[in-house]
């Protein structure tokens, strides 16, 4: 069929019990007819009321130019984050008289979306909880994430989570090799944890974090991936975890608390084995030597340890927050001064 160029594409083949309609572009000549009954046997030209198919608009400038005020279509989002079935957005101001209309294109434009929900606020407490409004679809704020072939369970008013660090989760995943002892001090629903622990084949991994829900989760993604016995879960704040049960045990930590891990750098190098290892230290800075200003920062803190970095460090940008500001990672080998 598909090689007579018959089909008309813009309706949709449909079925009675007993019956398959296939919508047809043109009237098929006595060549083309015989080639049906070869191809389907009891084929029979017959008249029948076809369902155009309904395109998908390929954004939201093409979802919502006929429904908002053409002087707004500037300020629809240029991106969003979408969780599984969630959309999350920052909702400008100018448009918060149109939020239903923008929610509504957001799922016209995703179709797997399910939820719609626009932050409330900024990243808020130790436990980094995101405050959001629903607007859209479903009332809820749980769902599955897919990544890197790992399921996680997340719930976005109740622990963090962010897509965007997908690609530094698989950055830092590839480093770690068979053998390694990886602490992962703030492990939030456990995307690090969880892939690294699927990719060891010897070695152990530590996840800890100090938000009961996340712990949670955490534990039911060990669950959904498989990894029991090759992943340990701590809750608890991770500098008394650390000292009651993970000193000098890690040959790598990871530290992906922008916001506070430079006061806790001191604990991860409680974690790390006598000898040292590596961090994965993430930060906020501003301004465009944000690499630099990183770079200080944690030697600056390495220093009130009584540590160092061993040879140079890798520094790189992760990901912009603001216009200006990113947040960079330093992936550090360190020991203690001899």
């Amino acid at each position: 069929m598909a090689n007579l160029k018959l089909i008309d594409r813009d309706f949709r083949i449909e079925s009675s019990k007993v019956s398959l309609f296939i919508p047809l572009a043109k009237r098929p000549g006595p060549a083309e007819l015989r080639d049906l009954k070869d191809e389907f046997g009891a084929a029979v030209l017959t008249e029948h009321s076809f369902h155009r198919k309904v395109s998908r608009p390929g954004n939201l400038v093409d979802a919502l130019k006929d429904r908002l005020p053409r002087g707004l279509l500037k300020d629809l989002p240029s991106s969003y984050d979408i969780i599984g079935d969630i959309a999350v957005l920052d909702l400008p101001a100018s448009l918060s008289s149109y939020e239903s209309v923008l929610a509504n294109g957001i799922q016209e434009v995703n179709k797997n979306v399910r939820v719609v929900l626009a932050k409330a606020g900024a990243i808020m407490g130790v436990e980094r909880i995101l405050p959001t409004r629903h607007l859209a679809g479903e009332n809820r704020t749980e769902t599955l994430q897919r990544e890197s072939g790992c399921l996680f369970k997340v719930d976005i008013a109740q622990a963090y989570y962010s897509p965007r660090l997908s690609h530094e989760h698989e950055r830092v995943v590839r480093q770690v090799e068979s053998g390694e002892v990886v602490t992962d001090l703030f492990a939030g629903v456990g995307p690090f944890s969880i892939m690294i622990a699927k990719k060891l084949e010897a070695g152990e991994v530590n996840a800890v974090d100090s938000n009961p829900a996340a712990v949670n989760l955490l534990r039911e993604n060990l669950i959904l991936n498989k990894v029991q016995g090759r992943l340990n879960v701590w809750l608890g704040d991770a500098r008394e975890v650390v000292e009651k049960n993970l000193v000098g045990k890690a040959s790598r930590v990871i530290m992906n608390h922008p916001s506070a891990a430079r006061d806790f750098v001191d604990v991860a190098c409680n974690a790390l084995r006598k000898e040292g290892g590596t961090i994965h230290y993430y930060t906020f800075a501003e301004g465009l030597n944000c690499e630099d200003r990183a770079m200080a920062e944690f030697e600056g803190a390495l220093e009130n340890c009584n540590w160092r970095t061993r040879w140079l460090a890798q520094v790189r940008r992760v990901r912009g927050v603001a216009p200006m500001r990113w947040q960079v990672v330093v992936d550090a080998p360190v020991a203690p001064v001899s």
